[in-house]
């Protein structure tokens, strides 16, 4: 018996790709149907420059402001709850910090600031108990009047958590990775 998770899928290349021949496999549907799903790829800033999160752009700081200035227009318009994905702790940190310093669209507020107005951030810690407790904190801001944001790493720690509870779950939520 294997047991997987749907982010194999198509399970079709999944079986082909192991060789074995499988007589019963079984399937879930989503929980979301398709309508509620938009997947998007955001290539520009507003300014026209190029948003291409590549090792060579990591100290871009136009790169920064891009991304920074998009997630803090997602935390304006989006009513309950914002994953943001990153691909390395390494990422995380500088993106955050660089979002500390750098002046938004908003009466000279930073962009860090703009976020904060809009949604209750959160960080996930590279310590087991400050990731609890972010997401526990994530989890009750989320139905409050706002909104939260959980800014997290794909491989991390947040990943092994429900924070979303997918089918009964009457928040709406976008999941975005930088």
């Amino acid at each position: 018996m294997i047991v997987t998770s749907g982010t194999l899928s198509p399970i079709d290349a999944f079986v082909n790709a192991l060789g074995i021949d499988m007589r019963i496999i079984h399937s879930n549907n989503h929980v979301a149907s398709s309508d509620q799903i938009l997947c998007a790829s955001i290539t520009h800033s507003a300014e026209q420059r190029e948003l291409l999160g590549v090792y060579e752009k990591r100290d871009d700081p136009e790169y920064h402001r891009g991304v920074g200035r998009i997630v803090a227009r997602l935390c304006e318009i989006v009513p309950e709850g914002i994953l943001i994905f990153f691909a390395s702790y390494s990422k995380m940190f500088t993106c955050i910090q660089n979002w500390k310093k750098y002046i938004g669209n908003k009466n000279g507020k930073t962009i860090w600031e703009e976020m904060n107005m809009s949604k209750k951030l959160f960080e996930e810690s590279k310590l087991k108990e400050g990731t609890n407790e972010a997401i526990r904190q994530y989890k009750l801001h989320v139905a409050q009047s706002n909104g939260a944001a959980l800014l997290a790493v794909c491989r991390g720690k947040v990943i092994n958590f429900s924070v979303v509870n997918h089918s009964d779950d009457p928040y709406s939520y976008i999941s975005l990775t930088i």
